[in-house]
This record gives C-alpha cells, structure tokens and sequence, in this order.
C-alpha cells in the first residue's frame, strides 16, 4: 500500500513539475529548440536573354535539400531576456529544357540559399500557470542568393552562371505568447 501511494503521489508530482509555460524568478532561465518550416518556393530569374521559373513544392524541396539548419535560443534573468534565431537552407534542382523554336537541349541546376537571423531583446510582460507573453524588439538580416548554371547539352563550353543575391536588415517589433491548451502539459 505504501508504494503504491508513494508512486501516485511521484506520478501527480512529476506531472506537476512539468510545465510549458515558464515560470518567472529572479534567476536565469534558459532554452534551446532546434524547429522546422516546411516551405514551397516560386521564384523567377532572368538569365541574359532568358529567364527560368523555378516552382518548388515541399516535396521536391524536402528531395532536393541539400544543407539546412534552424535553431532558436533564449537566455532570460527575471523578466529580461534575449532572444536569437537562425535558420539557413540550401536547395538545389537539376533539370532540362528546349529554348522555344530550337532543338538544342539546355541542362540546367538552380540553386538557392536563405539564411535569416534575429536578435531581439525581450520583456515578460504578463505570466500566469496557463499564460505566457513576452513583448519583443530587434533586428532581423535576411540573404537570399540564387544562381543557375546552364550549359548546352552536346558542347559543354557553351555556358551561362547567372547569379543574384539579395540582402535586408529590418527593425522587429513584435509579441510571443505560449498558452496551454485546457489545463494540458502541451
């Protein structure tokens, strides 16, 4: 019977202890949590004369993703915190085609790269067992870089690498919230 009692109460305890909404002190607290988009992708580039539509759905995405990474950390003492965020993807898609009117065969691999970074610093701003909701500010820097190689099928030599890249720094203003869903531990 003594056992039995001692593992509910461990069980209530442990489930007790659990929570996804954090709690606020004076001390430091601190998370990291790898994430995941599932993103398509429909973008169009010119290419001297030409240009190539590139229209990606998640699948050939997920198929043709050659490096990628997204990962987010906070860093919190008492209701003041920072907040960082980067996520970075590499994808590239090889094919061909027949330039309209000509009978010469183009092969052709398109590739794009994105990264995005924020720094943003953070204040809690109301906290409660089932509420969470931090007001932030900082700075967001995006890369997007897009680049083909074509090249005529029958004589390699005759070849295009086309490129363009793209870079933005941008002020975020923004709020984050956690709420737990009907008293859950989700």
């Amino acid at each position: 019977m003594a056992l039995m009692s001692f593992a509910c109460f461990s069980a209530a305890h442990a489930q007790e202890a659990f929570s996804p909404i954090p709690q606020v002190t004076d001390g430091w607290r601190v998370s990291v949590s790898p994430y995941a988009w599932l993103p398509t992708v429909n973008t169009t580039d010119g290419a001297g004369a030409g240009s190539k539509t590139v229209d990606i759905s998640l699948h050939d995405i997920l198929t043709n993703l050659k490096s990628g990474g997204m990962i987010a950390g906070e860093v919190h003492y008492g209701k003041w915190g920072v907040s960082l965020d980067l996520a970075n993807a590499v994808v590239s898609k090889s094919g061909t085609f027949y330039p309209v009117g000509n009978p010469t065969q183009i092969s052709d691999k398109a590739t794009l790269q994105a990264t995005l970074f924020n720094a943003m610093g953070t204040y809690t701003a109301f906290n409660n067992q089932d509420v969470y909701v931090d007001v932030l500010a900082g700075v967001r820097w995006i890369g997007l870089t897009t680049s083909f190689d074509l090249r005529v099928t029958a004589d390699p030599s005759l070849a295009a690498n086309p490129s363009s890249a793209i870079s933005g720094t941008y002020g975020v203003v923004g709020v984050n919230s956690r709420y737990r869903i009907m008293g859950s531990n989700w």
